[in-house]
């Protein structure tokens, strides 16, 4: 998802933690979304339940769990197809 869909090198996917590329990516879908003119609204998912980007630039995971593997399966196959 880094290297492809948002365009990140290497070196800056490998070292970005998992929750700030989520972020990322839930960021580049909101974009598509608002850019394209023939865009459907707003989807029901709810993101990263807990995550939020501080002023300082970093993610604040307090109150956040994880996904199981599951579920973030089944949060990207419904993206990507």
């Amino acid at each position: 998802m880094a290297t492809g869909w948002l365009g990140w090198s290497d070196a800056e996917a490998l070292t970005t933690p998992v929750p700030r590329i989520l972020l990322a990516v839930e960021g580049r879908t909101e974009w598509a979304r608002l850019t394209n003119p023939f865009g459907s609204e707003k989807p029901s998912h709810g993101g990263i339940a807990g995550a939020r980007l501080t002023s300082a630039g970093t993610v604040d995971l307090s109150g956040w769990t994880p996904p199981s593997p599951a579920e973030l399966d089944a949060k990207i196959r419904g993206r990507f197809g």
